[in-house]
């Protein structure tokens, strides 16, 4: 069974409320993943590490559900909550803790500090209900997961509680797997992401128009998930309408593309990435502190994927990246983008050569061929118990989160 397929599975089974007898139980250490969502961080979270740990742990049994159910908490040992701010499962959470389970939160976006231009201030406004909610959360549980050592240091003195550092991964056996890329003759030019990145791909519009005058068709400009266009569901506070929208500061992007494809889950984004043929992928940010805490996740996947990669040169690709060797880091100066973008553009063979040292990197220290044993060694060391594979009916270990 593939990725896709076990995701699929466990969506499908775990949605609706499970029967006791069908849960697994076989005296390892039972976790549950809950995640926020099923179709974007909740899939780097939660489903890719329970995915992983399912396929090669003999010292875990993982469960992933959107959807705490009752019988999924009294089964767990311990519960990691993925980005939650719910009162409601707050209560829950906490007679979960009275009832001996270890409860995990995780968190992998500064929510604390998101920018008046990101859309996700709707939600996550500065000292908001939301925001405060999280911050009750995080001191709350007995141990705390972030994807970044930046976020780790803010974190750490917000909430006045240590933080775990687990960073994302890549999967790259799935890439691997997906055939032979195509050759094309003009030079394909990719960014990928979602309406939440509205400011960072404000960063990239002079830049491409740059490019566009310079090389003409040349290159193809393409587009993944978000195409600048403002749409009446991502207003930002305040504005009722377009005309509103405008006299704050957001207006539709002028980006010149030659291709554009929607949005998709997770489980469907490797395939369309590799798909897209692309030669340089652009991860531009726009600087502040809700960036500063992101991962290096779009260097991985656009490296995997057969892309040389220009980002941004704040903490997500400056302190991963090794510039000129196996990406190259910016600042957000038009120049400075085209330069770099120029230079992959004229030296094709660097190029690959680039991508491949990238590669080199990314199987080293970010696969989740290596990634999964930390989370296993993180979740069994919480509990501070010692482990046995077992039968059914085997006393279960006395954690040292239990109240």
């Amino acid at each position: 069974m593939d990725m896709k397929e076990s995701f699929a599975e466990t969506i499908k089974m775990y949605d609706r409320e499970p029967e006791r007898d069908r849960l697994p139980r076989d005296g390892r250490l039972r976790v549950l993943f809950v995640a926020k969502d099923n179709f974007g961080c909740g899939y780097y979270r939660m489903y890719m590490p329970a995915w992983h740990l399912k396929q090669k742990s003999e010292r875990i049994i993982p469960i992933v559900t959107i959807i705490p159910h009752k019988s999924l908490l009294e089964w767990a040992d311990v519960i990691v909550w993925q980005r939650q701010y719910r009162s409601d499962y707050l209560e829950m959470m906490m007679e979960a803790q009275r009832a001996g389970k270890v409860c995990v939160y995780d968190l992998d976006d500064n929510v604390h500090w998101v920018s008046k231009d990101n859309p996700a201030y709707v939600t996550f406004k500065i000292n908001g209900p939301i925001s405060h909610n999280v911050g009750v959360w995080m001191k709350q549980c007995d141990e705390r997961i972030v994807s970044t050592r930046h976020m780790k240091v803010f974190y750490d003195i917000l909430i006045e509680k240590e933080c775990t550092v687990l960073e994302n991964a890549v999967d790259c056996a799935r890439f691997e797997g997906l055939g032979q890329r195509r050759e094309f003759e003009r030079t394909r030019i990719v960014w990928a992401g979602g309406y939440n990145h509205y400011d960072d791909l404000e960063v990239a519009v002079k830049p491409l128009r740059l490019l566009r005058e310079k090389y003409g068709k040349r290159i193809k400009i393409l587009l993944m998930g978000y195409d600048g266009t403002l749409r009446k569901t991502e207003l930002p506070e305040g504005a009722e309408s377009m005309e509103q929208a405008e006299t704050v500061g957001w207006k539709t992007l002028d980006i010149p593309r030659d291709d554009y494809r929607d949005g998709m889950n997770v489980d469907e984004y490797y395939g369309a990435l590799w798909k897209m043929n692309g030669d340089i992928s652009l991860g531009p940010l726009a600087v502040n502190e809700f960036n500063r805490c992101k991962s290096n996740l779009k260097w991985l996947e656009s490296s995997m994927a057969g892309m040389a990669f220009v980002g941004t040169n704040i903490a997500p690709y400056g302190k991963s990246i090794r510039n000129g060797v196996d990406g190259f880091v910016v600042d957000n100066d038009p120049e400075c983008w085209v330069n770099a973008v120029s230079w992959l553009i004229e030296n094709p063979v660097q190029r690959w050569l680039m991508v491949e040292n990238a590669q080199a990197a990314i199987r080293a220290r970010y696969s989740w061929e290596g990634r999964w044993k930390e989370y296993e060694e993180f979740l069994c060391g919480v509990c501070n118990c010692k482990l046995k594979i077992g039968v059914e009916g085997e006393k279960r270990p006395a954690f040292a989160g239990a109240r």
